[in-house]
């Protein structure tokens, strides 16, 4: 087994979704691909943790995942008080991406499949996992 192992990043830029794989027909050929929609954020967490490629963790992982949000306007107060949050403002961030679906973008990014970083060998070995969104 490994020894230990600890990470911790930042990865700057606005959290998206794994999206779904879809399906396109050409004549008679119907051919299977998934939507680029999240590249770009799934390219910034393989480039947060560039240190750790190809490390191959053989051990369980526990994963903690925290997804910041930009707040819009709305939800602050005008001119001197732009700084302060109105207290309509939501506490937590109801709207999409789905927590799962960012996991599940981040996750694949990690593992060790043809996208991957290769920081372990397949998410069967992810034995907790919590996420939050704020």
């Amino acid at each position: 087994m490994n020894p230990p192992f600890f990470a911790e990043v930042f990865v700057k830029g606005d959290p998206k979704a794994q999206p779904r794989t879809k399906a396109a027909r050409r004549g008679n050929f119907v051919s299977m691909y998934t939507p680029d929609t999240a590249k770009q954020w799934r390219s910034e967490v393989a480039a947060a943790l560039v240190e750790h490629h190809n490390r191959e963790i053989l051990c369980p992982v526990r994963i903690h995942i925290i997804l910041y949000f930009r707040r819009p306007k709305s939800h602050h107060g005008t001119g001197r008080n732009s700084a302060i949050l109105k207290p309509s403002a939501p506490r937590y961030h109801l709207q999409k991406p789905d927590v799962d679906n960012c996991a599940k973008a981040i996750m694949d990014v990690l593992s060790q499949n043809k996208n991957g970083i290769g920081l372990w060998k397949d998410d069967t070995q992810v034995v907790n996992l919590t996420i939050e969104k704020q």
